[in-house]
C-alpha cells in the first residue's frame, strides 16, 4: 500500500513535467504551471488515549521528531479576477521520524508511539505580495500510519488503524532565479480518531491524534520566466527606496502550539512519560529595527520583546486507582534579537532568536496526593517569519515559534523533588503591530 502512494506522486510529478515540457514559454506569471520539490521539517504530535477497558485511563502522549518528503503540483492565477490572486492543487509524501513514550520500569510497562509516513492531497490560495513573493493558505486531506507497543504483564503487540483527517497550512513562497522557488509552511493536522488493537485481545484503547510541523522546502517549476530580469531588478530598487521596517513598534499576536512534556521520576521507579499539551496563546511584542543601507539595503536588524498568555494544557488519569497527573501552562515571556531580509519594498522574512522563560503547574494525584510546583522554565526560543506592510503604519506578521525550556524539578510539598521535567514546544503566531 505505502509503495503505491508513493509511487502515484512519482508519477503525477512525471506526468506534470510531460504536459509543461511539450509547451514553450508560459504566460509571465512566477507561479503558474507545474512544480516539482523537496521539503524537510520537524514538529510536535497530541496523541491523546482513551481506553476502552474500563479503567478510566486518559493519556495526552506527546511525540516529536523530523521529517522529510516530497510535493507535487499545479497552480495559477486569476487575471480575470485579480492579477495577485493564486489557486492550486498540491500532493504531499512525507516520511516521519516522530516518537513518544511512557515507561514505568518496577511494573514493567510501556507505551511507545512511532509515526511512520503521512501524504495528502488538498488545495492551495495565494496571494502576491510582489512579483516574487507569495503568501498562501492549504487546505488538504491527509492520511498518516503510525505504530504503537503497549507491553503492560508482558502482553507485547499493537496495531494502530490508519488515521485520517483534515491538514491546514500557512506559508509564503518566494522566486529565488530561474525556475526554483523557496517555501516555508506551517502546518496543523487533525487526524481524528482511531483504535488501537492488541493481537488476540481485540479493540483496547481509542487514540486521537493532532499536530503542529513547521516544513522548509525547495520548488522546481517546469516554464521559464521571460519577466525575471525587470522584476528582480525593480525589487531591489523598490528595497532600497522605502523602508518600513525601520524603527521602534508596538503589536499584538494570537496563536496555537503543541508541547513536549519529557518527565522522569526521581523515585527509582523507572517512569519515563512524554505528556503533549495543546491549545491557544495571546500576547503582546514591541520592538526597534533598523535596515543597513551601508552593508546592504535589504538587511534588517533588531531587537524584540513579548509577553504571551498561554492556554496549553494535558493531563494523564487512571480513574480506578485513582491517579492523574495534569499540567498546565500560564504565561510566557522572552527578549531577543531578529535579523531580516526584505523579499521587496513591502515584504519581509526574518529569523528571532531570543532567551525565554515559561510559567507553569502541575497537579500530581496518585493515592491522596494532589500537590506540585514547577520551577521557572529557562531557555532558547527560536523564531522563523514573514513580515508585510498593509498600509499606513501597520505591518501583517506570521511567525513559526520553537522553544526548549531545558528542565525544572517538579516538588510535592512535604515530599520534596519527585521528578523532573523538559519542555519542549511548537507554535504557529500570527500578529499585527503599529510602527512609529
Amino acid at each position: 500500500m505505502k509503495i503505491r502512494k508513493f509511487m502515484f506522486f512519482v508519477l503525477f510529478g512525471y506526468s506534470c513535467q510531460s504536459v509543461v515540457m511539450a509547451e514553450s514559454i508560459f504566460n509571465g506569471v512566477p507561479f503558474s504551471g507545474f512544480y516539482v520539490g523537496v521539503q524537510g521539517g520537524y514538529g510536535h504530535a497530541n496523541n491523546e488515549v482513551t481506553d476502552n477497558a474500563g479503567l478510566g485511563l486518559t493519556l495526552d502522549l506527546g511525540s516529536s521528531g523530523g521529517m522529510y518528503g516530497f510535493l507535487g503540483g499545479w497552480g495559477t492565477t486569476l487575471p480575470s479576477i485579480n492579477p495577485n490572486l493564486y489557486v492550486g492543487i498540491e500532493g504531499q509524501y512525507n516520511f516521519m521520524d516522530r516518537d513518544g513514550e511512557l515507561s514505568i520500569g518496577v511494573i514493567p510497562a510501556s507505551i511507545e508511539w512511532e509515526t511512520d509516513d503521512m501524504w495528502s492531497i488538498g488545495g492551495r490560495l495565494g496571494y502576491l505580495l510582489s512579483g516574487n513573493t507569495m503568501t498562501f493558505v492549504r487546505v488538504a486531506y491527509a492520511s498518516l500510519d503510525s505504530e504503537i507497543s503497549i507491553s503492560p504483564g508482558g502482553i507485547a503487540a499493537a496495531d494502530v488503524d490508519t488515521l485520517d483527517g483534515i491538514q491546514l497550512g500557512l506559508g509564503f513562497e518566494h522566486h529565488l532565479g530561474r525556475n526554483f522557488t523557496l517555501r516555508g509552511e506551517y502546518v496543523y493536522s487533525d487526524y481524528g480518531s482511531a483504535d488501537i488493537n492488541v493481537s488476540g485481545i481485540g479493540d483496547i484503547a481509542e487514540v486521537d491524534v493532532t499536530s503542529s510541523e513547521v516544513h522548509i522546502g525547495l520548488s522546481y517549476s517546469f516554464y521559464q520566466f521571460p519577466w525575471q530580469s525587470q522584476h528582480s531588478s525593480g525589487n531591489r530598487s523598490t528595497a532600497s527606496t522605502l523602508d518600513f521596517f525601520s524603527g521602534f513598534y508596538v503589536g499584538v499576536q494570537g496563536g496555537y502550539g503543541h508541547a513536549n512534556n519529557e518527565v522522569t521520576d526521581n523515585a527509582g521507579l523507572g517512569l519515563t512519560l512524554d505528556l503533549g499539551s495543546s491549545g491557544g496563546m495571546y500576547g503582546f511584542l514591541g520592538g526597534w529595527g533598523t535596515t543597513l543601507p551601508s552593508i546592504n539595503p535589504n538587511l534588517y536588524v533588531g531587537i524584540e520583546g513579548q509577553y504571551n498568555f498561554m492556554d496549553r494544557d494535558g493531563e494523564l488519569s487512571i480513574g480506578v486507582i485513582p491517579a492523574s497527573i495534569e499540567w498546565e501552562t500560564d504565561d510566557m515571556w522572552s527578549i531577543g534579537g531578529r535579523l531580516g531580509y526584505l523579499l521587496s519594498g513591502n515584504t519581509m522574512t526574518f529569523v528571532r532568536v531570543a532567551y525565554a522563560s515559561l510559567d507553569s503547574e502541575i497537579s500530581i494525584s496518585p493515592g491522596g496526593i494532589a500537590a506540585a510546583d514547577v520551577d521557572t522554565l529557562d531557555g532558547i526560543q527560536l523564531g522563523l517569519g514573514f513580515e508585510h506592510h498593509l498600509g499606513r503604519n501597520f505591518t501583517l506578521r506570521g511567525e513559526y515559534v520553537y522553544s526548549d525550556y531545558g528542565s525544572a524539578d517538579i516538588n510535592v510539598s512535604g515530599i520534596g523533588d519527585i521528578a523532573e521535567v523538559d519542555v519542549t514546544s511548537s507554535e504557529v503566531h500570527i500578529g499585527l503591530s503599529y510602527n512609529f
